[in-house]
């Protein structure tokens, strides 16, 4: 299971419409749902996908202690032409994660 509802939470899509970028609104908006659900993370993005990285990561680490998260490459499903995807692991038990 996937989403918030399972044992390791999931955001299955995280989109910020351009004109709102740069601003920290994604950041903020990432941490608070978040916050708002301690515990085991899995956040997925695609290395082609320049700008998430240094974000996610970002996320990641306020959202944990340093050196709290893990990252791995994991092939896509039933995708072998496609690039593996990133994955980023972490576990946070706190609900005041939002800076």
């Amino acid at each position: 299971m996937r989403g918030l509802e399972g044992p390791e939470h999931s955001l299955l899509a995280f989109w910020i419409v351009p004109a709102a970028r740069r601003g920290g609104i994604g950041r903020q908006f990432a941490l608070d749902v978040i916050a708002r659900h301690p515990g085991a993370w899995a956040i997925a993005y695609q290395a082609e996908n320049k700008p998430a990285a240094p974000f996610w990561s970002a996320v990641a680490d306020t959202a944990t202690a340093p050196g709290g998260r893990m990252q791995s490459a994991v092939p896509v499903p039933g995708r072998p032409e496609l690039p593996p995807d990133q994955w980023l692991r972490f576990t946070t038990d706190r609900r005041d994660t939002v800076r």
